[in-house]
């Protein structure tokens, strides 16, 4: 997403991609194994590494209770009192103790239904639109360091929503104060604006 801004020239991504594979035989032990174990989500062979088990369990855990409950859900905070009764019903519960869903989208869907997904693509699509528009005022003053505030403050927000497909809010006070610096963004843009024009104008 970074690149978006600044795209590197095509040697610069020949080269990192050299780095990467010659840094394959260097990386910790069972790494490589565990990554193309992903390759069995929905195989019987998933049953061989009990995290990948677990997290399809989550998955279809959280499912099940969206499609119970589509328009409520199981009541915020609920996912975790209810995930025994669910899992033992789908049979494939390894470990026999509560778990998070790990996964921000589905345990949203399944604790608050559609009006809870709706509020939370509401705040986050509210934050890309607030950060667009003050990015065009700092681009229209030329002024594209601000502008370049406003990118690297959209990637924390890209990177967040990305990881949120593995966690339920890790770290949730930055996100917070991502998204409370996107909607402060018009306004910033705006204020700067004004107190340019009105330098302008002593000047």
């Amino acid at each position: 997403v970074m690149a978006l801004r600044q795209p590197p020239r095509f040697s610069t991504i020949v080269a990192i991609g050299v780095v990467g594979l010659l840094s394959l035989p260097f990386l910790p032990s069972g790494y490589v194994e565990r990554m193309t174990a992903l390759a069995d989500l929905g195989g019987v062979d998933i049953g061989t590494d009990p995290s990948l088990r677990a997290r399809e369990t989550e998955t279809a855990v959280s499912i099940a209770m969206f499609t119970d409950h589509p328009l409520t859900g199981v009541g915020y905070g609920n996912y975790l009192p209810r995930y025994l009764d669910y899992s033992r019903d789908l049979g494939s519960d390894l470990l026999r103790k509560p778990r998070e869903a790990h996964n921000l989208y589905l345990e949203t869907a399944a604790e608050t239904g559609l009006p809870g997904l709706l509020a939370l693509g509401t705040v986050f699509g509210g934050a890309f639109v607030a950060l667009g528009r003050g990015r065009r005022v700092f681009r229209a003053m030329g002024d594209m360091s601000t502008d370049g505030i406003g990118h690297a403050v959209m990637v924390s927000i890209v990177g967040y929503l990305i990881t949120s497909t593995f966690l339920h809010m890790a770290f949730a006070r930055f996100i917070w104060l991502m998204i409370g610096v996107a909607f402060a963004f018009p306004s910033l843009a705006a204020a700067e604006n004004r107190a340019r024009d009105e330098g302008l104008v002593l000047a």
